[in-house]
């Protein structure tokens, strides 16, 4: 769902009051937004369009699944291809979805050995770098991998220009959420009703709606993450592998800061440690991550400042991304990657209380920032592309908790499709990644 506000107005906005009420309708006689029977009313409709429910997870201390539904779909990408001649003509590049195993390697990098499903969405070539050039309609520009080395286009000599294009594969995700306003003449208490995401897995498209279920709860970005791993059979770190222990071992006395050193026991920490912590305990369990290695993540939203804010990032164990982005030609992007940990909901390790974790390095991209200036659209995007965005009557996207509870499969085709053209732009122009980054770079 698009959305104009400003990265500020949303971070100082009302979002999920603690009741959810319905709008007036548009004529029609309507079913209010029923969280408790959401389950019962969705889950069988949308089977025959090709979803299917799964288990959302549970740790050893919430079972997710009394917060979020979660539907995955998984669809043959080349059979989806060849029915739509439109996302063909308009492919840059020719696209072979036969062969995308070769497709994902880039020259200097290997792929993690356990990862089954192999890092998507493109070969970019060290040597090759974005030009424009002018097309043969007027005023229209497209751009185009050159042999030539441009001085602004030497990536390699701005640090934040080389963390956003990334040279190693990435598992791309496409990401787009729904809502509604429970005060629609203001816009205002927005209602966060599902989330939704798109990933190319080998020949497939796969897509993934988690749907809300208690009023209370927003989804968060580490349980997403982490669940689509796990769907994709991505190989996730036992924690009692990077925990240590960590005590005060020294004083600075010029300062007072503590020295701080790590351990692989409780009991080495103990006997080294000199100074108490405030709580009165000596050691502390600490988490080193610096020596395993992190899956290079990009989640690709359209006008994302204003999805990305619809997470829950408030948990301990939640980072706060939109501390880390930046605003850019009206999409939202990070230019340095963060870390993310992402916990597996594999059954295996929540009911043995032996928590495992995807520890990510990750990049956040917009399909804004490399859209033509008066194209800025999804809508535009999708005609872009090949892969148009479906259109609902107006007055609909006023009351998508009424469309979800009405007709779940038409709200499941609408949110599921918007992640998707996404996804669609990202795939057609995977022979480079730098074309995407190039309306960022000459916007700095």
């Amino acid at each position: 769902m698009e959305n104009t506000k400003t990265l500020q107005t949303l971070q100082n906005g009302n979002i999920d009051n603690q009741k959810s009420v319905t709008t007036e309708g548009t004529g029609t006689v309507l079913k209010e937004l029923n969280l408790e029977a959401i389950t019962s009313i969705i889950s069988p409709a949308v089977k025959t369009s090709g979803w299917k429910q799964f288990n959302t997870g549970e740790s050893s201390e919430i079972d997710f699944n009394k917060r979020f539904d979660l539907y995955i779909r998984r669809r043959n990408l080349s059979k989806l291809m060849m029915q739509n001649d439109d996302i063909l003509k308009k492919s840059s590049n020719e696209v072979d979805t036969a062969n995308r195993s070769k497709a994902c390697k880039i020259n200097g990098f290997e792929t993690f050995p356990d990862t089954v499903s192999n890092p998507p969405m493109g070969n970019p070539k060290k040597d090759l770098t974005p030009l424009k050039t002018k097309s043969k309609e007027q005023d229209r520009s497209v751009i185009r991998p050159g042999n030539n080395l441009p001085v602004l286009s030497s990536f390699s000599n701005y640090q934040s220009l080389s963390a956003i294009r990334p040279d190693s594969p990435a598992l791309v995700i496409s990401f787009d959420s729904e809502w509604y306003y429970q005060d629609p003449v203001n816009k205002s208490d927005r209602f966060l009703l599902s989330w939704q995401f798109s990933v190319i897995d080998g020949n497939d498209l796969v897509e993934y709606i988690f749907i809300r279920k208690h009023e209370k709860y927003r989804l968060n970005l580490e349980l997403a993450i982490g669940r689509i791993l796990d769907s994709l059979s991505y190989h996730c770190t036992d924690n009692r592998k990077v925990r240590k222990y960590e005590s005060q071992t020294g004083k600075n006395l010029s300062t007072g800061d503590y020295t701080t050193t790590l351990y692989g026991t409780d009991k080495e920490a103990l006997e080294h440690s000199r100074y108490p912590y405030p709580d009165g305990k000596k050691t502390r369990i600490r988490y080193d991550w610096s020596k395993t290695p992190h899956i290079p993540v990009v989640l690709l939203c359209h006008t994302g400042k204003v999805d990305i804010s619809g997470f829950d990032q408030s948990g301990k164990r939640n980072k706060d991304i939109l501390k880390y982005c930046t605003e850019v030609q009206g999409g939202l992007i990070t230019m340095q990657p963060t870390r993310l940990y992402a916990p597996s909901m594999n059954p295996k390790y929540a009911y043995s209380r032996n928590p495992h974790t995807y520890p990510i390095e990750f990049n956040l991209a917009d399909t804004m920032c490399h859209a033509p200036a008066k194209m800025k659209s999804l809508k535009d995007l999708g005609e872009a592309v090949g892969w148009n965005k479906i259109e609902l009557k107006k007055g609909v996207i006023d009351h998508m908790d009424q469309l979800l509870m009405d007709d779940p499969c038409k709200y499941f085709e609408y949110a599921a499709n918007d992640s998707t053209v996404a996804t669609c732009d990202d795939y057609i122009c995977s022979c480079s990644r730098y074309e995407r980054f190039y309306d960022v770079i000459s916007g700095l």
